[in-house]
């Protein structure tokens, strides 16, 4: 079971990789139609009165919160390979997990601008590695949140079993 855990989580790792580089890979106007229509959905979902607006004036709210969009993107793909990472290294019982979590995240945060120099149109940044580093950083510490709590509750529920008061 325990080597099914690590397959697994190893597999979950690299497919995470793998569809930040295929993003990382699609040409400016590709990546921009598709930040434009995320924009668009946000708009749909979130305004009031979006349908009623002219197509132009969809578009112009679109575009407004491309920047954020894309950064937030870049964010939210490295949360969850912190997290990821943090899996896999609890699996192994890594004692120094959370460093290395972050330094194998941040390194791929590199990586990922690296390449998309190569990348038609696109150009790899300083600030997006620290954005993803952070990113990062919220991710690691979610899973280790998770994994607190989680055995906070398994300490009571067998304190209570035993009849004895809760650790605090």
């Amino acid at each position: 079971m325990r080597n099914r855990k690590k397959i697994i989580a190893i597999g979950l790792v690299v497919l995470c990789m793998l569809l930040i580089f295929l993003f990382s890979s699609q040409p400016a106007p590709q990546s921009s139609e598709l930040s434009m229509e995320i924009g668009e959905a946000i708009g749909k979902v979130f305004v009031e009165g979006f349908d009623e607006m002219t197509e132009g004036e969809q578009a112009d709210y679109a575009m407004n919160i491309d920047y954020a969009i894309r950064k937030a993107s870049h964010a939210l793909e490295f949360v969850l390979l912190g997290g990821l990472f943090m899996a896999v290294f609890g699996i192994y019982r890594l004692r120094i997990r959370m460093p290395v979590a972050l330094l194998g995240t941040a390194l791929y945060a590199v990586s990922d601008e690296l390449h998309q120099h190569f990348v038609m149109g696109r150009a790899g940044q300083g600030k997006d590695v620290l954005i993803d580093s952070i990113g990062a950083v919220l991710g690691i510490l979610v899973y280790a949140g998770v994994v607190l709590l989680k055995k906070r509750r398994t300490k009571t529920k067998v304190s209570r079993q035993e009849g004895k008061r809760p650790i605090e």
